[in-house]
């Protein structure tokens, strides 16, 4: 059995402080551990050795094709059975996001993983077991929580009961040389 991994932007601690204001809410959510909090960019699923290694080598070739991206969040917002904070989409972003999304698609290693994702960028704040309703928690305006993301790091899921834990596993600096 192989690992659950994605690969994602970490959110500095400056703005998980700002993000962890909304977990004063008392709705029946698990409130993400603040830890745990990424911006998603692209979910590879259950990978054996093998494609765990080429999923390094690809992130790191991406990445090195790719400049730091800025990361704004504009609202706070219930998805379902999630609380979400959504990021503003912008070029450099949605440039990144589908460089990794085509690279991997491309190659050999990962021919039967279905990479047909619409991509919306956003941070998980919390799940529920029930739909949220928009009346429970209608969108809130967010403004002054940005930073520059500098890295894509691999994690590993790690599902449990409770709620899901992430590894790192390594990190690839967005370096930005055209090649």
């Amino acid at each position: 059995m192989g690992k659950r991994i994605f690969l994602a932007l970490d959110v500095p601690k400056t703005a998980v402080v700002r993000l962890k204001k909304f977990y004063d809410y008392r709705l029946p959510v698990t409130w993400t551990k603040p830890e745990n909090l990424h911006v998603t960019l692209l979910f590879l699923g259950e990978l054996d050795e093998l494609q765990e290694a080429q999923a390094h080598v690809l992130c790191e070739q991406v990445c090195f094709r790719h400049p730091p991206v800025d990361i704004e969040y504009d609202q706070v917002e219930a998805k379902k059975y999630m609380i979400w904070a959504a990021v503003k989409p912008n070029p450099p972003l949605m440039a990144l996001q589908d460089d990794l999304q085509r690279t991997f698609a491309e190659d050999e290693s990962f021919l039967d993983t279905n990479f047909d994702q619409s991509f919306r960028p956003h941070t998980n704040l919390a799940r529920a077991k029930q739909a949220i309703a928009k009346e429970i928690f209608p969108a809130r305006h967010m403004s002054n929580i940005a930073y520059r993301a500098t890295h894509v790091v691999v994690f590993e899921s790690i599902l449990r009961p409770d709620y899901p834990r992430y590894l790192s596993q390594d990190a690839f600096e967005l370096k930005g040389i055209a090649t």
